[in-house]
């Protein structure tokens, strides 16, 4: 085995190959990432997103074989591993969801895989600007399919007016709108040159698909991009940051309130605010506050592996999940699932706070958006999730810390330096 990786290393490691693998690699990544909203839960066209897995898995595994990896492994990522082997346990015990955890397996698989495909383009710029393009290639291909009612200005005042429902929910697709709006604002914040400006079409077309679907944790993903983003660009600006940002706000109502088109958005806020007030719920939102308390209540009688994979489905009986990913982990795994999930989840955003690095902005403000939909819903079985993540794990291989503490060497030598002579 040795001496044919050997010769098969000898004969195909050529700058030749690896320049075609590398460009590969970068391609089949930007396609899958495309595929994931476009064809992932779509029956049929699921195919789609596998090959093209399959694909990436094998440029991968082949450039390791042939190149190896130029960086090393961030060690923290094995907590997903520690996660789903701590939710066999609850699987195991009651729900015997064995196909669920079969899911479970692939998506943490992917997530490796795409891990070390960025770790081998090993270029953050490159990295950011091909999968927001891929989203923004999403966003093309759904304002098409959905144009003939996007052109339709009458639907605009209805309040159910919400599209999507041709890629899984509109739910979904304004998590995946958030997201790459979240990576092309960065880019036109963050980084350097005039070329940054040309995402601003992105922005626009994320912007416009994210509101067809009237989404509510679009809207506040969004809100809490603009925050992060704005107090991280001028922070040495406070207070003007904070004029900005109340600015922006307020246009924002006064559109939500004044454009048609933006009826859908008014009448779910208002649904949600209606919770705090006499007014009531509506039904959906009213059943995702009883799920969500129900969740919690399973969970608390089975405190520390929870009911499986698919638990609170089984075990309450609706046949569905809380819509809220932090009840969700608790009653499916327990206590010591969610831990070892939510360490794996928020490590990056918790080290980028006490880093210098280039991509921190974004790692703390993404962390924060999947923080506020882990209240709206359940993300911990959704394929974007785990490519954000291999995204925040990969711009923290770029950390430096905040406060460098000397080696020994070189505090010796500037012990030596500061020695006076009396």
């Amino acid at each position: 085995m040795i001496k044919f990786l050997t010769v098969t290393k000898k004969k195909y490691a050529t700058p030749k190959i690896k320049k075609i693998a590398y460009y590969g690699l970068l391609t089949i990544l930007s396609l899958y990432v495309f595929s994931v909203p476009s064809f992932a839960n779509r029956p049929g066209y699921n195919l789609i997103c596998y090959a093209l897995m399959g694909i990436l898995v094998a440029f991968t595994l082949t450039y390791l074989l042939l190149f190896g990896l130029n960086r090393k492994f961030d060690r923290r990522t094995l907590l997903i591993i520690a996660f789903m082997l701590s939710s066999f346990v609850g699987t195991t015990l009651y729900s015997h969801q064995f196909r669920g955890v079969l899911t479970l397996f692939l998506l943490i698989v992917s997530f490796f895989i795409i891990y070390i495909a960025m770790i081998i383009i090993d270029n953050n710029s490159l990295v950011c600007r091909f999968v927001t393009i891929a989203f923004f290639a999403f966003a093309f291909y759904f304002l098409i399919h959905y144009a003939p009612d996007i052109l339709n200005y009458k639907s605009y005042s209805y309040d159910e007016f919400r599209l999507g429902w041709d890629f899984e929910n509109p739910n979904t697709v304004g998590s995946f709108m958030a997201l790459g709006l979240s990576l092309a604002a960065y880019i036109v914040l963050f980084e350097k040159g005039k070329i940054r400006l040309l995402f601003l079409v992105p922005i626009a077309s994320f912007l416009l698909v994210g509101f067809t679907t009237g989404s509510r944790t679009f809207l506040i993903s969004i809100f809490v991009i603009v925050v992060c983003f704005t107090l991280f660009k001028f922070k040495k600006h406070i207070f003007f940051a904070l004029v900005g940002i109340i600015i922006i706000i307020t246009i924002g109502i006064v559109l939500i309130n004044t454009v048609p088109f933006l009826a859908t958005i008014k009448y779910r806020l208002e649904d949600t605010l209606n919770i705090f007030t006499d007014g009531g719920a509506g039904g959906s939102t009213l059943e995702r506050i009883l799920w969500q308390r129900y969740g919690f209540y399973l969970a608390s009688r089975r405190i520390l592996f929870g009911f499986g994979e698919s638990g609170f489905a089984y075990a309450s009986g609706v046949m569905t999940y809380t819509h809220g990913n932090f009840t969700e982990m608790l009653c499916d795994f327990g206590l010591i699932g969610f831990i070892l999930f939510y360490c794996f989840n928020l490590a990056p955003a918790f080290i980028s706070l006490f880093s210098k690095k280039q991509n921190k902005e974004f790692v703390i403000a993404i962390s924060f958006v999947m923080l506020i939909d882990g209240f709206l819903s359940v993300y911990y079985y959704d394929k974007c999730t785990y490519v954000i993540m291999a995204m925040c794990y990969y711009f923290l291989d770029n950390a430096k810390p905040a406060f460098k503490t000397l080696k020994r060497k070189e505090k010796l030598v500037l012990d030596e330096e500061c020695e006076v002579t009396i």
